[in-house]
């Protein structure tokens, strides 16, 4: 029952999380499926450790501490070296950041899932197309019977959208 509890705590901690370790990882290596494959790998660590976690500590800072370990490992074992991508101490700047700023990054998603929820489906379908599936212009206006042109006009529009409903005024 204890394991149990101890998995339940991780998940609900860790899943309050995940967003800011994936974007520290891309922001890493630059590379998404590399940062989705490091998030898999980091995520087993993670569980793996959970029980050496000080919970009067940020989770944040702990899990990009690990993170940042596991970046240089995966780089090393793809032969590639670190210094390539990110200098050590550009690294650990990173990850005090993203571990300060761990807050306003959350609200700030918050802010957008929202507003995307106001977007028409078909709205929601173009974003869906282009920055879930990754498909190009071209592809999503074969997709969706438009011009590539239209599909281009539409995505600025939406872009412009969504800028401004997230935009937080005085007082907010």
């Amino acid at each position: 029952m204890a394991d149990e509890a101890a998995n339940e705590e991780f998940l609900r901690v860790y899943t309050r999380h995940q967003h800011t370790v994936f974007s520290f990882l891309l922001g890493a290596v630059g590379s998404f499926s590399d940062a989705e494959d490091l998030l898999q790998e980091i995520s087993v660590v993670l569980w793996r450790k959970f029980d050496r976690y000080d919970p009067d500590r940020p989770f944040v800072a702990w899990a990009l501490g690990i993170a940042k370990l596991e970046i240089a490992k995966y780089l090393r074992t793809k032969r590639r070296r670190t210094t390539a991508l990110l200098p050590p101490d550009v690294l650990e700047a990173l990850a005090k950041t993203w571990a300060r700023d761990e807050g306003i990054l959350r609200e700030a998603r918050e802010r957008l899932a929202s507003c995307v929820a106001k977007l028409a489906p078909k709205e929601r379908q173009l974003l869906s197309y282009r920055y879930h599936e990754g498909l190009s212009q071209k592809e999503i206006a074969n997709k969706s019977s438009r011009s590539v042109g239209a599909v281009n006009t539409r995505l600025v529009r939406i872009r412009r959208q969504l800028l401004a409903c997230t935009k937080v005024g005085p007082g907010d």
